[in-house]
C-alpha cells in the first residue's frame, strides 16, 4: 500500500509541512487572537487528539485515492486530500480547547 506522501506525490518533508499548515489552520480557526492560537498550537494533548482524528480521515483518503493514485496529478491528489482533511476544521473538543486556553 502506498503512503500518503506517495499518493500526494510529495516528499516526506513537504508532507510534514502540509500537516503543520493544517494544524495551524485548525488552531487559528479555534483561537480568537494570536495568544490563543499559540496556546492551542503548543498544547500536546490537543495536538494528540487532533492527530488521532487526522489519522482517521487519512485512512478514508487512502481508501478513496489508492485505486486511482497512478492517474492523479499532484494537484488532484492534494484537492482530494484537502476534501478529507477539511472535515477536521469542524471537529471541536471543547474540554481540551478550554484546558489549553487556561494554561
Amino acid at each position: 500500500m502506498k503512503t500518503i506522501n506517495e499518493i500526494l506525490k510529495m516528499t516526506t518533508e513537504d508532507y510534514e509541512m502540509l500537516l503543520m499548515d493544517w494544524w495551524l489552520s485548525y488552531c487559528a480557526q479555534k483561537g480568537q487572537n494570536q495568544q490563543q492560537v499559540q496556546k492551542l498550537m503548543c498544547n500536546n494533548t490537543l495536538y494528540n487528539w487532533w492527530y488521532a482524528q487526522l489519522e482517521a480521515v487519512e485512512r478514508e483518503f487512502i481508501q478513496e485515492a489508492t485505486p486511482y493514485a497512478a492517474s492523479y496529478t499532484q494537484d488532484d491528489a492534494k484537492k482530494l486530500y484537502a476534501k478529507h482533511v477539511y472535515k477536521l476544521q469542524k471537529y471541536y473538543n471543547s474540554n481540551l480547547i478550554k484546558e489549553a486556553l487556561n494554561q
